[in-house]
Parts: structure tokens; sequence; C-alpha cells
């Protein structure tokens, strides 16, 4: 998504996309909101479902329940994705950045190198990336069998973000389309 939104800010700022100015904001999110979930949530169901009992992997998550926490994770990534997106100047861009903040976001959630060694801020921070929540929950549920309850913080935190970065993102965008049709105007 952060591809597809900087390569579209690429094309208005070269004016080579002015038919994208034409659709309402909200009809374009939506639209891929649904097709990239829609692929994201069937890769979900293969790794959830079919990888898990191919390769014979111990879990203890119910399934609806771990469905539930992958769709807020998809809603949550898709407006993150939104929001990185409207900030790209060119679809270049979004390679490097996550690419060069996979790592780190990694590292910072406590469960490859320990909690008590990282820098508190940098842990607290990675909370404004879906990674984090999404990785802590999905550990609680599929491999600690926690309860869905016992997952709410995580479950919070992603629908804030998903709701947060949506409202973001759709805000530059419109403001974005606004300013080129401003400009064409004149």
């Amino acid at each position: 998504m952060g591809i597809l939104g900087g390569g579209v800010n690429e094309r208005l700022k070269n004016r080579t996309y002015l038919h994208y100015l034409e659709a309402k904001t909200y009809q374009v999110l939506f639209a891929r909101y649904l097709i990239f979930g829609s692929i994201f949530f069937v890769h979900i169901l293969f790794y959830f479902g079919f990888s898990y009992e191919f390769f014979e992997i111990m879990h203890f998550a119910d399934r609806g329940e771990l469905l539930t926490f992958s769709f807020v994770f998809v809603l949550a990534v898709m407006g993150f994705g939104t929001f990185l997106g409207s900030l790209f100047s060119s679809r270049e861009i979004a390679t490097p950045v996550i690419l060069f903040s996979s790592l780190p976001l990694v590292f910072s959630v406590g469960f490859i190198w320990p909690l008590e060694a990282i820098p508190s801020f940098i842990h607290y921070l990675s909370y404004l990336s879906p990674s984090t929540p999404a990785i802590m929950g999905f550990l609680k549920l599929n491999q600690m069998g926690a309860s869905f309850s016992m997952v709410s913080f995580e479950l919070f935190v992603l629908l804030s973000q998903a709701v947060l970065y949506t409202i973001l993102g759709y805000y530059i965008v419109n403001k974005k389309k606004e300013k080129i049709c401003q400009n064409l105007k004149m």
C-alpha cells in the first residue's frame, strides 16, 4: 500500500494520473482496503490454516479468535500503509523504509532481544507500528494459549491504529487531491 500510495503521489505530481482526482477519496480507500484486505486475508488463511496443519505446527489459539485478531491486524496494517503511502513522494521510497525499519521493529518487541535490555522509550515507540501489538498478540494467543480477553490490550491498540492511520491517510490524500485540483484550475 505504501508503494501504491507513493506511486499515485508521483504520478499526480507529474500530472499523468489525473483521472484519480475524479473519484472520491473514501471510494479510493475503500477499493484499496477491499482489494488488499482480500489478498492479505487469503495469506492469513493459508498461514494459520493450511501451513499449521500441513507442517504440524503446535498452536493453542482458537481459529475464530485467531481470525478475528488477524482481521483487526490487517485493518491496522492497511491503515498504516495508507498513511505512509500518502507521505511518500515516489513508490521507490516505500521499500527502503520498510526494509530498514523492519529489523529494529522486530527487536524492539522484546521476544528476540530481552525487553529489559531495550530502552523503554524505544519499546513504547515501537507501538506506533502495527507489528508490535500484533506480534505480542499472536504470541500470546497462538503459542502461549492465552484467552482472547488476555489480548484485549493488543486488540485495542490495533483497532486504534486502524482508525487513527486511516483517518490520517484519508486526510492527507484528500488534502493533496484538493491542492492538485486547485492548481489545475489556475
